[in-house]
């Protein structure tokens, strides 16, 4: 750029027309600005990218429950808790004292643990224990409460939010049901969930978002002291009272991963259905 002005200078024509000579030199500071200019956007661009410091991959989150209908009143205070640690996930119901814990192992098979918080006992299941359950096409499900499939199949009726903090609102209708997502795309994580029907509306709300890795890793950590039973040898050890008592109750073989309706059944599209 300098270059240009000095030969303009050197060959005359900007001595002979001083009107030459001060177009060039405006000419050349333009240029030196748009130059700095540019250097110093570049770090603020990079510095945007680098906030978003929160993984996907491991993190807590509390979700509530919310039930509209035309035979009961607005409740809420049901909770479930969703845990990730790598290719750890596991579903916590407080109110039932339940957990399930879901590993993805490395020939792609899902593992899972059912925790029972009360008795500190566990249920461990190997894959063909569970059949469809343990297909490693379910692994978004789990993962996220809702199958990619399904999410691709969701129209999108909006966004809101920038950078790190998109959140993706998402609907599918049908006769008799309408379902509403509103989705965090950077965290794969849903913030509201619901479904609604001519009797009434049941929801899902994220309350609380936990991204300290060490209060996650602790909460899969703090059932690890629990006596566990492998699923085929229950039929060996029906005199625990423990084994015995889950089933008559129906819990040794069922399961609800995810959200659930008032009833206890797998909501449309998250978890699974029985």
């Amino acid at each position: 750029m300098m270059t240009d002005t000095v030969s303009l200078l050197a060959n005359g024509k900007a001595a002979n027309d001083p009107f030459a000579a001060i177009l060039s030199f405006i000419s050349f500071l333009c240029r030196c600005i748009s130059v700095v200019l540019l250097m110093t956007l570049v770090p603020i661009t990079v510095q945007a990218k680098a906030s978003c410091d929160s993984s996907p991959d491991v993190l807590g989150a509390r979700f509530e429950q919310t039930v509209v209908n035309d035979k009961t009143a607005t409740t809420s205070g049901r909770t479930m808790e969703l845990w990730r640690d790598g290719n750890r996930v596991m579903f916590v119901y407080p109110d039932r004292g339940i957990a399930e814990q879901w590993e993805h192992a490395g020939n792609g098979a899902l593992h899972l643990t059912t925790w029972f918080d009360k008795d500190q006992h566990g249920i461990e299941y190997m894959p063909e224990d569970i059949g469809s359950r343990s297909d490693a096409k379910r692994w978004s499900e789990k993962w996220q409460l809702f199958p990619d499939s399904l999410l691709q199949k969701m129209q999108v009726i909006g966004e809101s939010g920038h950078d790190c903090k998109v959140t993706r609102k998402l609907m599918k209708a049908s006769p008799d049901r309408t379902v509403k997502l509103e989705w965090l795309v950077a965290m794969q994580l849903p913030e509201n969930y619901s479904v609604s029907t001519k009797n009434g509306t049941e929801s899902w709300t994220l309350k609380e978002l936990v991204t300290d890795q060490k209060n996650i890793r602790q909460t899969f950590d703090q059932r690890s002291h629990y006596k566990t039973t492998d699923y085929i040898d229950i039929g060996d050890n029906e005199d625990d009272p423990f084994l015995r008592k889950m089933i008559h109750l129906g819990f040794v073989s069922h399961h609800a991963s995810g959200f659930y309706d008032s009833d206890g059944h797998a909501l449309e599209g998250s978890g699974h259905a029985h």
